[in-house]
């Protein structure tokens, strides 16, 4: 099975975490031009692009062929479910599905340790369950 990962990224964005990984856009310039990486190269060419087109959009994606990856309909449920609300908790999550937490909870950490999903700190201790990709394909 091949999984297709997609992630949007708008381009202001991109230049925010060009910014955070680099400083500024001559501080990648002076890092390419002393060590010719490609991946500088490619970093600085969408600088320059989106600092012209900062309302565009950057489609980021990966793929993953396995046959490890077991998702269930309640696993496309609970990923559906996140990408169509503000969940606020596991617990939030779990009383829009109207399940209990315990069945909720142990998917979403399999989701988080598969990649789809982020489990971001939330209030008391609580973690807030977010997508790391916008479009997930399957193709078997």
């Amino acid at each position: 099975m091949m999984i297709s990962l997609i992630k949007r990224i708008k381009g202001t964005d991109v230049i925010k975490e060009l910014t955070e990984k680099y400083g500024s856009k001559k501080e990648l310039e002076r890092l390419y031009e002393s060590t010719k990486d490609v991946e500088m190269l490619v970093d600085l060419e969408n600088w320059r692009f989106f600092l012209e087109n900062p309302n565009e959009t950057l489609e980021k994606g990966e793929s993953i062929v396995t046959n490890k990856i077991n998702l269930t309909e309640f696993d496309f449920e609970i990923l559906s479910t996140i990408k169509y609300n503000e969940i606020k908790s596991i617990r939030d999550l779990a009383n829009i599905l109207n399940k209990d937490v315990k069945s909720v909870q142990p998917r979403v950490h399999k989701l988080s340790e598969g990649g789809f999903i982020h489990l971001a700190e939330g209030n008391r201790n609580s973690k807030i369950p977010l997508l790391n990709y916008d479009e997930i394909k399957l193709e078997i």
